[in-house]
């Protein structure tokens, strides 16, 4: 694991506690969402997915084997995707996950200790050897990067813990991302780095985190600065740069210029002047290419992007953008959105699509006659309770048809039967959808 980085230099420390409250404010922003509790209008269980740039599956539990990997992708900000592998974890209990996103300090001492078959297991039910074992803190920082199924806001907050057990595990976090970071410029690393969890909504434990990262990517890209100082401060002020060029709150005309980003960095390596070249560079990215704040709890999404809806009696089309996670297909009306405005169920569902010379359509119906499990936001808007819906289809275009084969793929394979022996299977098909507007399905105006 990276030594811890020593105090940020006396100089630079305006800039980094105004960076600092800029992060608070934006991370305090991005309360968890209560949303995924809506779909009991269904009777079922449903994680809201997280905009992010990972995309991963949870551990499986199996045979140990000391070449086992788990790998995921982070999508670079120029859209270009980095496979990343990580050691598996073996025999780690499914039931941690639920403990995690309960209670995130009592699950991690009860995996570090051995004591999580006593914390996990009902009635006290014994354990086998393998299952009573304790997990290195390695083991559980590596569980937090790959698994799609823990809160990233209890990660977030777990991190930034002051105890000792918290600040071994962002050690460990920091020492399991550290070989990855050489390949990844410094906003590029910092990209990865925020999308695994929320920042912590106190000064406080930002300056914890963001201090480990400084570390470890000084560490991994060993002479590009004199010291972890500098990647510390350079760091907050990649996070000022992003609020303050990404916030509706402040006109254009009052944003920071890149001569004024050069200014705020002069003389921060050590006395030194960075490269003007690469201030430019991470200047260009940051204004071109957010980084997300990740604001939404679950990151295991296989798809994303912006389709366009058909919904409300007039068959009107409306930008949204859809999140595919754990077979289901989330829409919301902007990609920066914690709360979609409603969610599909992916089960026991037909998929029909056209290929058009001006439209490249594709359409949810239930396998059997009747409604989609579905769920909407309330009439009441953000911030409302959601509510069964009451669509007979989904009807959704996207901007080629090539985009289109890649989304309904996608559904098709995350889709399954449904739960009724009777039920058809997940299917494809290719029928023509009518380019009459009255024969397109009612759907619900978000």
């Amino acid at each position: 694991a990276p030594a811890p980085a020593p105090a940020p230099a006396p100089a630079a420390s305006p800039a980094a506690g105004a960076a600092a409250g800029a992060a608070a404010s934006a991370a305090a922003s991005a309360d968890a969402s209560a949303a995924a509790s809506a779909a009991a209008a269904d009777g079922n269980d449903a994680e809201l997915p997280r905009r992010g740039s990972a995309e991963a599956a949870d551990v499986d539990l199996g045979a140990p084997s000391s070449h086992s990997t788990v790998t995921f992708e982070h999508t670079c900000a120029d859209g270009h995707k980095v496979a990343l592998s990580f050691a598996e974890v073996v025999g780690l209990p499914s039931q941690a996950a639920h403990l995690f996103n309960t209670d995130a300090k009592r699950a991690v001492h009860a995996l570090l200790t051995g004591e999580h078959h006593a914390a996990l297991l009902p009635g006290g039910a014994e354990a086998s050897e393998a299952r009573r074992r304790p997990f290195s803190a390695v083991e559980i920082a590596t569980w937090m990067i790959t698994s799609g199924r823990l809160s990233r806001n209890k990660i977030g907050d777990y991190l930034g813990r002051s105890e000792a057990e918290a600040v071994g595990a962002l050690d460990a976090f920091v020492s399991v991302l550290q070989p990855h970071f050489a390949q990844f410029s410094f906003d590029e690393a910092l990209r990865l780095f925020l999308s695994l969890f929320r920042l912590p909504g106190e000064a406080q434990q930002i300056a914890r985190v963001m201090e480990k990262f400084a570390a470890g990517y000084h560490a991994a890209r060993a002479g590009m600065f004199k010291s972890a100082d500098t990647a510390y401060v350079l760091a907050y002020s990649l996070i000022m740069l992003n609020t303050d060029a990404h916030s509706e709150q402040i006109p254009p005309e009052r944003k920071m210029t890149l001569g004024q980003f050069v200014a705020n960095n002069r003389e921060i390596d050590e006395g030194s002047d960075l490269p003007r070249e690469l201030l430019t560079q991470l200047y260009t990215s940051i204004v071109r290419n957010e980084i997300k704040i990740e604001q939404r709890e679950y990151i295991s999404a296989v798809a994303q992007g912006w389709l366009y809806k058909q919904g409300g009696r007039v068959k009107t089309w409306k930008r949204r953008y859809i999140i595919l996670s754990n077979n289901v297909l989330y829409y919301y009306k902007s990609d920066k959105d914690r709360e979609p405005l409603g969610f599909v169920p992916l089960e026991g569902i037909d998929v029909a699509k056209r290929h058009h010379a001006e439209r490249a359509t594709f359409k949810l119906t239930p396998s059997r006659k009747g409604t989609m499990k579905s769920v909407v936001m309330g009439k009441g808007g953000k911030g409302s309770a959601f509510e069964k819906g009451h669509h007979t289809s989904f009807v959704f275009r996207a901007d080629s048809s090539t985009a289109m084969d890649h989304w309904v793929d996608s559904i098709i394979a995350h889709s399954v039967a449904a739960t009724t022996p009777t039920a058809t299977p997940v299917r494809a098909s290719h029928s023509i959808l009518s380019a009459s507007h009255s024969n397109l399905s009612a759907s619900h105006s978000n």
